[in-house]
């Protein structure tokens, strides 16, 4: 059989968070993120991460005690956590998410303390 090769020109167009960029955001219960990986600051807690795009993976990594809100009902910017409880920080733990479009689904945790 041939070969046969695909070429492709033009414009390549990336939309949402490309770069893994360290970003530090205070925590507030309507977290807003524009990063793949961020340090929550002061102690609100998380129920929902807006700024997210489909198939982005998150890395939260908490510098204080924080409480991640288990939603579990896959609404609109919601967080599904494994075991289906709440996540409680300290120093130095880190959360990895992936959004679908919809919700963030936790992919790992690391309870570094």
């Amino acid at each position: 059989t041939a070969a046969s090769s695909t070429t492709m020109s033009g414009d390549l167009t990336v939309t949402g968070a490309a770069a893994a960029t360290v970003d530090t955001v205070a925590s507030a219960s309507a977290f807003a993120i524009d990063s793949n990986v961020v340090v929550p600051t002061g102690t609100t807690g998380i129920a929902t991460i807006t700024g997210g795009v489909s198939g982005q993976l998150l890395t939260l990594i908490f510098g204080t005690v924080i409480t991640v809100t288990d939603d579990n009902a896959n609404g609109a910017n919601a967080i599904n956590l494994v075991g289906s409880a709440n996540f409680v920080s300290a120093a130095d733990d880190t959360l990895q998410l992936v959004y679908n479009g919809t919700s963030w689904y936790e992919v790992s945790r690391s309870v570094n303390n």
